[in-house]
């Protein structure tokens, strides 16, 4: 059972909103805590003051959404270079390689071209492929369980004509 404010708990909430209200301690949730009430309990009391209204919401829930639609932009793009990465890796195992090598008592340099890289470098451009591709496999995985596509699936969808909902009976 929710418990009443006193007008004193009332008016220390208000001195608090009104020298914090729009910094980094002035959150709802920050003043909620530091008088151990509820945030609806301090939302109203905003309201009240003339801090918070259904426009100042919208704002925030309009700036909410253009962050998270910015950063499943970058994931897209993060996503996009790691396939890359992994690409050039698996081309570098194909391609010809120096080998070299560094020492000896006179403290020596020699090198040798070859077709392809040692067997050890080659493991090491599978490593870094595999984690790649896996990290580019989670980003999309995330994206798609936040209910996000990435705009080259909606074009493509949208090219053949086939919609979110459709995307199952077309294929069957």
């Amino acid at each position: 059972m929710a418990q009443r404010l006193s007008e004193q708990q009332k008016d220390a909430i208000r001195d608090d909103l009104r020298h914090t209200f729009g910094t980094t301690d002035g959150s709802v949730l920050k003043v909620a805590g530091r008088h151990d009430v509820s945030a609806t309990s301090v939302r109203v009391l905003a309201r009240e003051l003339g801090l918070v209204s259904s426009e100042s919401r919208a704002k925030t829930k309009n700036a909410t959404e253009a962050q998270r639609s910015d950063l499943a932009a970058r994931r897209a793009a993060l996503s996009e270079r790691l396939v890359e990465a992994a690409e050039r890796a698996l081309d570098d195992m194909e391609l010809p390689a120096t080998i070299y090598n560094f020492g000896g008592k006179d403290n020596t340099y020699a090198e040798k071209r070859v077709l392809r890289p040692p067997v050890a470098d080659q493991r090491q451009l599978a490593t870094i492929a595999a984690i790649a591709l896996d990290k580019h496999r989670m980003l999309d995985q995330y994206d798609a369980q936040q209910g996000l596509s990435s705009a080259v699936d909606d074009w493509l969808l949208d090219k053949l004509g086939v919609r979110r909902g459709d995307a199952g009976e077309e294929g069957a």
